[in-house]
């Protein structure tokens, strides 16, 4: 495997208004750096933190994918632990779907100021036995989860070269519904 740097203009993270710098990787946001002052309080900064809608891109001669990711989400007390997912679109099309099981988990309740948190690790995410040749790679991240990005990893001999984006493009930024906490993803 060889690993892209985070920072090569080939990967592009569509649907994110900005990207955080941290310690270990890199981390989509749904909102520009500029309206942080806005932000009323932490609870409403993790939701513009989740990566509903963002998808990391590019073209890849690739076979084997290898995301690493470190995760962090919301379960409510009495709820199992959700799913983290991560979606692999090859030319358009949804063709494989993997969880992180190690995300930190912040879990919510039984009473309305009471936060307790199951630890939680990074984790590989990993995609083979993609077809060969040059495609266009999507990796929508979860709905209902922070990601931080931090590596990206594919065959030694790939190809990887800046995506095209075409189509339509539809920008919402607006209530629970919208961002789709409740999917399974």
């Amino acid at each position: 495997m060889r690993t892209i740097d985070l920072h090569d203009s080939a990967l592009q993270f569509w649907g994110a208004s900005d990207i955080v710098e941290k310690p270990t990787g890199v981390t989509p946001r749904r909102l520009p750096a500029w309206t942080e002052p806005q932000i009323p309080d932490l609870f409403t900064n993790s939701m513009v933190g989740m990566s509903s809608g963002v998808r990391l891109a590019f073209r890849s001669t690739t076979t084997r994918i290898e995301l690493g990711v470190s995760c962090s989400s919301y379960r409510n007390f009495d709820q199992g632990r959700p799913v983290v997912g991560f979606d692999l679109g090859v030319d358009g099309v949804i063709v494989d779907r993997r969880s992180d099981p190690a995300a930190l988990l912040f879990v919510l309740g039984p009473g309305p100021n009471d936060v307790d948190v199951e630890p939680g690790e990074s984790s590989t995410i990993v995609f083979e036995n993609l077809a060969p040749g040059d495609k266009q790679i999507e990796i929508w991240l979860p709905a209902k989860a922070n990601v931080i990005v931090e590596a990206v990893g594919v065959d030694t001999d790939a190809a990887v070269t800046k995506a095209m984006h075409g189509g339509k493009r539809w920008v919402h930024y607006g209530s629970s519904i919208s961002h789709c906490m409740e999917t399974d993803n």
